[in-house]
């Protein structure tokens, strides 16, 4: 495996000068490759090659300079809701006082941004963010990050989605290529041998000291990436906030009395594949492939208690967290169902389960298994958080990844035409519900994943389709996405246009015009953020209504991926006949309702959805022109 020196090398000459019009890599410029570095080591398994050829694709993520210093810009995107990665990249050290400074100026630039696009004088950057899901409502949901090649991983004052990486970091990222830990030596104290460790299976329980244990978890803990290599086989959320009860409770102790919290604590699971006890009377154990499988938040949130004390220069906290020890289960497992078992029983004492509960489940292994076998389309469905997707599998063809989460809200939305049912029954998909015994974990999961291969007639809906009938759906998805762009580009340079009028217009009236239209196109900026699976049951409206052939045509994929001019019109004719159409009919039912001052709350509500239909059919019916322009569409998009 190439370094990341090696790597940022191999990037330069790659892709210098590229693109043409505006080069993220520029000549005589090998720093800016460093760049596609961060890019490939923290979001590759996403993207498609870093090969010249994908030059386009790969420009999606990084600014070209001049930046408004922000270098890499990633959207993450969850149904329809949205975070965003923010990262100022350097290929030199910085100080404190240097780190601190490049935080401040990516905020200013994202809230010079939601302020007023116009505020920001880098056009690459403006262009970047002019294209993302990136607005006032959403600003919150941005993480900030600064690489650097400094020893400095925190400075004081940091807010809990700023963060500092460093080349170590990178680097650790970058060479666990799996989802464990490669690596580690860890001291113990006073261990008790459970099985042999010569065998297959066995285990130590001893005590770990919490200075360690957070040291250990800080060296993961700034990125994703990092927290699923360390937590690889944890089925809950490892993150921990100086907010949360369980931080509190768990610093209260630190500080009042460290050496009780080795009685208080319920301690921690760690799986590896291989395990030895290096010199018992040193007390060391060296491991090789290994996650935390049990105990993320409490070794969390001991990470979090050493880097504010740290921060802080509270040396009073740090000793007192070394008395702190934590009970450590060790195992050596060798075989990988045993391990995945083990993940799952040391998690159900937790009664909610999760979406990685039920991974090991026969559905969502057919699922995975059928969709991603060797017949057209290829699709691929993320049934555990962090899955490594296959090699030579074509990560260019974007709207073919999935998770089994999404793909359930969008069958929701389009398969059953239950676009509330999509949006709010997320949080309750997994969750075991105990009170009954007809459904495979509840109704709602039930009604997507059953699986019976000896009577498919019961089904779940997802089982009734064919890898085409998916494939639309996520297609269909993806051009939400891209039209959700376009339409926002139109609508606030709308807005902005007005803003311009009103500053120079002296008459009462005329104000009083402008605003109103400031604030329509506002409501509907804000509605086309919000209405993906309204947008995804229009569509399916449209296709039950007016197109007989449906199940013979399919949309010409591989000239939309191929040919600029027929992407950009597919998504323009989107966002005109499907997208304005949602949103107008969504700020209908909203206005009728009185919901209009907060459409969101709207389209969360149960009422929503029949008022959606109601309006979308009578629109149908009383609207000649549109079967007109769908079967336009048709003709244009879709190939038989």
């Amino acid at each position: 495996m190439k370094t990341l020196i090696e790597l940022q090398e191999q990037y330069y000459e790659e892709f210098k000068g590229l693109p043409s019009y505006s080069p993220i890599v520029r000549n005589n410029q090998k720093n800016d490759a460093f760049e596609l570095v961060v890019l490939k080591v923290l979001y590759g398994k996403f993207l498609p090659d870093f090969v010249k050829s994908n030059i386009n694709e790969l420009r999606k993520y990084v600014i070209a300079p001049p930046d408004a210093g922000i270098d890499i810009f990633y959207q993450h995107e969850n149904g329809d809701e949205c975070s965003f990665d923010i990262i100022q990249v350097k290929n030199t050290a910085l100080d404190e006082s240097e780190l601190r400074n490049a935080i401040l100026g990516m905020r200013r630039t994202i809230d010079d941004y939601c302020k007023n696009p116009k505020l920001i004088n880098s056009e690459t950057c403006k262009e970047m963010l002019s294209s993302s899901s990136l607005d006032k409502a959403n600003k919150s949901h941005c993480n900030y990050y600064v690489v650097h090649t400094g020893v400095a991983d925190d400075f004081s004052g940091s807010e809990e989605n700023e963060h500092i990486l460093t080349m170590k970091a990178l680097e650790i990222i970058y060479n666990n290529t799996s989802e464990f830990v490669d690596n580690d030596e860890i001291a113990i104290d006073t261990s008790m041998q459970y099985g042999s460790l010569d065998n297959n299976h066995g285990a130590i329980v001893c005590s770990i000291n919490g200075f360690d244990l957070a040291q250990l978890n800080n060296t993961y803990f700034s990125t994703e990436a990092g927290r699923n290599i360390l937590f690889g086989s944890n089925l809950r959320e490892s993150l921990i906030t100086k907010k949360s009860k369980t931080f509190q409770a768990m610093s209260n102790t630190i500080n009042e009395c460290p050496e009780n919290f080795w009685y208080y604590n319920n301690g921690i699971t760690i799986i590896a594949r291989d395990a030895d006890i290096a010199d018992a009377n040193d007390g060391k154990v060296s491991l090789r492939d290994f996650s935390i499988v049990n105990g993320a938040q409490t070794t969390s949130s001991l990470g979090l208690f050493l880097r504010e004390a740290k921060k802080n220069q509270e040396n009073e906290k740090i000793e007192a967290l070394k008395k702190v020890y934590v009970l450590a289960r060790i195992l050596k497992v060798g075989d990988e169902k045993m391990r995945q078992d083990i993940a799952i029983y040391n998690n159900t004492q937790n009664p909610i389960t999760s979406r990685d509960m039920v991974a090991n489940r026969p559905e969502q292994k057919y699922l995975n298994q059928w969709l991603l076998d060797d017949t057209y389309p290829q699709i691929f469905v993320e049934i555990r958080r962090g899955s490594q997707i296959p090699g030579g599998f074509n990560k260019g063809i974007v709207h073919r990844k999935t998770t089994n989460e999404e793909l359930a809200q969008l069958a929701y939305a389009s398969f059953l035409q239950k676009p509330f049912t999509a949006k709010d029954k997320k949080s309750a998909l997994f969750n075991n519900d105990y009170s009954q015994s007809d459904y495979v974990i509840n109704k709602i999961y039930h009604d997507i994943f059953f699986c019976d291969k000896e009577n498919p007639d019961n089904n779940g809906v997802i089982f009734t389709k064919t890898k085409t009938d998916i494939d639309e759906l996520l297609f269909v998805q993806h051009i939400y996405k891209e039209a959700k762009r376009v339409l926002k580009t139109t609508l606030t340079e709308r807005i902005t246009k007005a803003q311009e009028q009103k500053e120079n217009e002296t008459n009462p009236d005329t104000i009083k015009n402008i605003d109103a239209r400031i604030a329509q196109n506002s409501l509907h900026l804000d509605t086309a953020g919000i209405c993906m699976f309204y947008f995804i049951s229009l569509y399916y409206e449209f296709k039950a209504q007016f197109d007989a052939k449906s199940d013979k045509r399919l949309f010409n994929y591989d000239r939309y991926y191929s040919d600029k001019e027929f992407k950009k019109k597919l998504i323009e004719a989107s966002a005109n006949l499907f997208l304005t159409l949602t949103v107008k009919v969504l700020v209908k039912t909203a206005s009728e309702a009185n919901k209009a001052a907060n459409v969101n709350n709207w389209v969360r509500s149960p009422s929503c959805e029949g008022k959606f239909f109601e309006a979308l059919r009578e629109e149908m019916a009383s609207n000649l022109e549109l079967e007109e322009k769908y079967r336009d569409f048709l003709i244009e998009f879709k190939v038989q």
